[in-house]
């Protein structure tokens, strides 16, 4: 797996995404240049990256220079549970180098925003809860936990152990609400700013080949690529392009348009609009009770 980048460009904003550190000097060298390009044409920026977390003790020296604001570390569980999905080529589990680099992290820089995502299907839904909990107790207040749940991009999921439709995220995470008192950020519907990448000019992830896509979800698809870095033209095929962009286009979308909830999501995924696939968010079928628990939290503060 080779480094990957998305650049959304917006009216005096920059907001860049990278990930992961396997090659630490190169994504030093990129994210310099890039920050030098911003400063070059006066352009503001927001800088977050996502991570593994196993080599971003290489970089915490170098976080302030290079203006990262925010980290995303991608956890799959509790110790035993993360360690039997992500270890070492020599089978070593890495969740306590992880650990200690969050750790490391938080003592030499106070102001960053550190968020763990957990992957999240049925076969480690279980595990959610305790990493909650063991992230307080080492942690507190310092780091965030989210869940992202695992949907089938590619026709690979086993056994029918993905996330598939918005009722059983939904259903989720009302239930870790109710018998463990755990309230997570996709239970009150917030307005969102961004929309999907797809609808955006200026935003791509690039392959490790210099190929460009309109999506996270067609990296290494070839039947994706919309252009290269290296070619003189950089857009290489404007059909496609085209047909990523507007086909499903939101405001096009009646469904959409009249929701109460499209200030939420704008939309959603497209990528999964084009496939028929469920795009809502939870709070779409269940917004009563999440409205319930966001109200009960508040009257707790």
């Amino acid at each position: 797996m080779a480094a990957k980048f998305l650049f959304t460009i917006q009216a005096k904003k920059e907001q860049k995404e990278m990930m992961p550190y396997l090659i630490p000097k190169t994504v030093i060298s990129v994210s310099f240049e890039l920050l030098h390009l911003f400063i070059s044409l006066i352009i503001s920026h927001k800088d977050t990256h996502f991570t593994n977390g196993f080599h971003l003790n290489r970089l915490i020296d170098t976080i302030t220079d290079l203006k990262i604001n925010g980290i995303h570390i991608t956890l799959d569980g509790t110790k035993e549970i993360h360690n039997q999905t992500r270890h070492l080529k020599n089978g070593k589990g890495t969740f306590e180098k992880i650990i200690s680099n969050i750790k490391d992290l938080l003592s030499k820089q106070k102001n960053i925003s550190i968020s763990i995502r957990m992957n999240i299907s049925k076969s480690n839904s279980d595990y959610f809860v305790p990493l909650f909990h063991v992230l307080q107790k080492e942690f507190g207040r310092n780091v965030r936990l989210y869940p992202a749940f695992v949907r089938d991009y590619g026709g690979g999921c086993v056994s029918g152990s993905c996330f598939e439709m918005g009722i059983m995220k939904a259903k989720y995470l009302k239930n870790i609400y109710d018998e463990h008192n755990v309230y997570t950020k996709d239970i009150f519907p917030r307005r969102t700013y961004k929309g999907c990448m797809c609808q955006k000019m200026n935003a791509f992830v690039i392959g490790p080949e210099g190929e460009l896509y309109k999506c996270w979800h067609h990296l290494g698809l070839d039947k994706k690529v919309v252009g290269s870095i290296f070619d003189p033209h950089t857009i290489t095929n404007f059909s496609l392009l085209s047909d990523i962009m507007i086909k499903d286009d939101t405001i096009l979308d009646n469904k959409c348009r009249k929701c109460v909830l499209f200030p939420s999501c704008y939309g959603g995924c497209v990528d999964e609009k084009s496939r028929n696939k469920d795009y809502c968010i939870p709070a779409k079928s269940m917004l009563e009770d999440f409205l319930d628990i966001h109200y009960a939290e508040k009257l707790k503060k």
